[in-house]
């Protein structure tokens, strides 16, 4: 993930009710990743399902995504040994 990502989406009109969990995101990035994945991806599940979502919006969902994509080997778990 990157900070200038999550600064953009801080200024985002849609995204106003989760600027907490942005910021939470943006600050924990560097000293606790995992914390700011889950974050994101808590920003991400509501995001989905706000009714009125425009172009910009669904755009900065999917950049969202895209960032929770490649950092998701590093924080799933791994239930496999857990059976």
């Amino acid at each position: 993930m990157d900070v200038s990502i999550l600064s953009q989406l801080i200024e985002e009109k849609q995204f106003k009710p989760l600027v907490a969990y942005l910021k939470l995101a943006r600050d924990c990035l560097q000293g606790n990743p995992l914390v700011s994945y889950w974050a994101m991806y808590y920003v991400l599940e509501q995001g989905i399902k706000t009714p009125a979502q425009d172009d910009q919006f669904r755009r900065c969902l999917a950049q969202i995504m895209t960032c929770l994509e490649q950092v998701s080997p590093f924080y799933c778990l791994n239930y496999s040994c857990l059976m």
